[in-house]
């Protein structure tokens, strides 16, 4: 009867808030010899070994990409983008559409999407990479990695590089840009530096072969930023920048990708037409040069009310991180739709660990204690979150997350529903009647089930008043370390790499808990300071069960995005969507 109560009455305050509203993001195994199809890692002493990409799954009916259906070529896909760059040129960029330019490495599409998926946007482990610009790679030590070049790539027919071969110097002068340290650069890319602070130096061995090498011994997060499919590898041609100074002239766009930039109206759309001497081939059909579509057009439709409509009308193929709510009526309309969820951070309320009442762990317990995850699962969410606590990795980041099957029972205890537990545990910590309080919160946050939070935190004599701000201000307010008690955050289930996320509780402006335990702090260096790729993950899943035993957030649960595709795209299965799988993909 208490819970039909609670339920009701947390429906009421969303239905009030939604009304207030309307009127104002493995195991290990020895490293391989290094191999044109896949990126080995070659080591000699101290080792990062990582585990193999599994081989092609196969099927009594054949492979398991065979239910895609055959490609074609021809035809046009439309896509919906929420922003465009305010450069073009990687240097300077940060978000947007790059068909034109290839990475160093790309995604492995061959590997089965049980094996791994693909959805998180922000982590795909070494392993799962595969050679784009590099045919294989190996690392001699700990602190050097040597890059051997694809042979046989030429950049786009365009002046003014006019389809010459790419080359290892090439890679060379594009890293020596970002990092300001050779080739005539001296001022380091003010997006990306930060990203490659690790390296030390570049430097073309020969023709076909750069080398990398690091300030300090790296682990497996630290190969990332050579392995990620992010700006910073994409490699801009030095023609370029020697006669027009930088990159950012989309009548000047040149790379080696699939893609050439035909068309840019500033805030309005981006051209891409076929590169028809492209070099690369699908890894499912050899003999399949790609990409399958004759162009790919970004339309900018900032209001997902728009591009909704416009998906509708079939002036767009293709949405990516669409709020539920948005899915759940497009669903309900258009069933032919295809719908798949992408792992998303979840809400939370970091209490401030340094001031009373937080300092004492059973008040942290017991507002742990007083939120009812499944109900809000299902009453706020319909359904489309599961309403199982986590720690800050998400659990698609398998090995890394520390699993919720594998929690104690008392740990499970302490994540459950129990608003009796709760106050008993207020009276022993010397709040019989419970204490005031407040929550900082952007006013662009989910603020329904921060209402639902309240309302939960009342129920056991806890009144948080909620505090809202805009973003700027919220930013500027909560990482200047303003806030005095609990402040509104999304990092429960976070999909950014597995390091990153749990330095989320170490020294980062949005670290709101404050509680600097040097305990944490000492399990994250050691964890920075481990190269095994098994020992990371062992000691990534202990950091995390260590910072859900001591309660510096009130947790909820992950949540999730959508990506929509009208039924006429084809050879999607269910990725995060960039460069890799929209080569590959095709339209009936």
């Amino acid at each position: 009867m208490k819970t039909r109560v609670v339920w009701l009455a947390v429906s009421i305050m969303i239905i009030l808030s939604m009304i207030l509203m309307s009127c104002a993001e493995k195991t290990t195994s020895t490293p391989s010899a290094t191999s044109t199809t896949k990126p080995a890692v070659t080591t000699t002493s101290a080792t990062i070994t990582s585990a193999p990409v599994p081989a092609t799954t196969s099927t009594a009916s054949g492979n398991w990409w065979d239910k895609l259906g055959k490609p074609k070529y021809g035809g046009e896909i439309i896509m919906r983008v929420a922003s465009f760059p305010m450069s073009l040129d990687p240097w300077e960029f940060f978000g947007g559409p790059v068909l034109y330019y290839d990475p160093i490495f790309q995604n492995d599409w061959s590997v089965d999407r049980n094996e791994f998926s693909y959805k998180v946007s922000g982590f795909t482990p070494v392993e799962y990479m595969a050679p784009s610009l590099v045919e294989s790679w190996e690392m001699p030590n700990m602190q050097t990695v040597i890059l051997h070049i694809n042979q046989g790539i030429n950049w786009q027919d365009k002046a003014p590089v006019n389809g010459r071969e790419f080359t290892a110097y090439d890679v060379e002068k594009h890293y020596h840009r970002m990092l300001g340290n050779g080739s005539g650069f001296t001022k380091p890319s003010p997006v990306w530096a930060i990203n490659i602070g690790s390296w030390k130096e570049v430097v073309a061995r020969d023709k076909y072969t750069v080398q990398i090498t690091f300030k300090a011994e790296v682990n497996p997060f630290g190969l990332l930023s050579v392995t990620e499919q992010c700006y910073w590898n994409y490699v801009v041609a030095p023609e370029v920048v020697k006669e027009y100074g930088n990159a950012r002239d989309w009548k000047n766009a040149v790379g080696t990708g699939p893609y050439l930039l035909t068309d840019y109206v500033a805030n309005v759309s981006m051209n891409f037409n076929k590169n028809t001497k492209y070099w690369g081939h699908d890894e499912r059909y050899p003999d399949n040069q790609l990409p399958y579509v004759d162009s790919i057009k970004a339309l900018l439709i900032p209001d997902i009310t728009t591009a909704i409509a416009a998906l509708r009308t079939g002036k767009i193929d293709i949405i990516t991180a669409v709020p539920w709510q948005n899915a759940d009526m497009l669903k309900q309309s258009e069933p032919n739709l295809q719908l798949v969820t992408i792992p998303t951070a979840g809400w939370e309320v970091d209490m401030r660990c340094d001031t009373a009442p937080f300092t004492e762990i059973k008040v942290r317990k017991a507002l742990q204690m007083s939120i009812d995850r499944p109900t809000l699962a299902k009453s706020i969410y319909k359904g489309y979150a599961e309403g199982i606590p986590c720690s800050l990795n998400n659990p698609a980041i398998k090995g890394y997350a520390y699993d919720y099957k594998d929690w104690s029972q008392e740990l499970k205890d302490e994540y459950s529903y129990n608003p009796t537990k709760a106050k008993a545990l207020l009276a022993e910590a010397g709040f019989p009647n419970g204490f005031k309080t407040n929550i900082i919160a952007s006013s662009s946050s989910e603020l329904d089930i921060l209402q639902a939070i309240k309302f939960y935190l009342l129920e056991i004599g806890v009144d948080a008043e909620i505090k809202t701000m805009d973003l700027t201000t919220f930013r500027s307010y909560t990482g200047a370390g303003k806030h005095d008690q609990m402040v509104f955050a999304q990092y429960v289930g976070y999909t950014n790499t597995p390091e990153k996320n749990l330095s989320q509780r170490v020294d980062s402006p949005s670290e709101y808990t404050k509680a600097k335990d040097p305990v944490y702090i000492e399990m994250y260096n050691e964890l920075r300071r481990t190269a095994k790729t098994e020992d990371v993950m062992a000691i990534s899943r202990n950091m995390e069960k260590y910072a859900l035993e001591k309660h510096w957030s009130v947790m909820t649960f992950p949540i999730y995005s959508f990506n929509i595709l009208t039924p006429s795209v084809k050879g999607y299965s269910g990725e995060f969507i960039h460069n890799t799988f929209l080569t590959r993909m095709w339209k009936d």
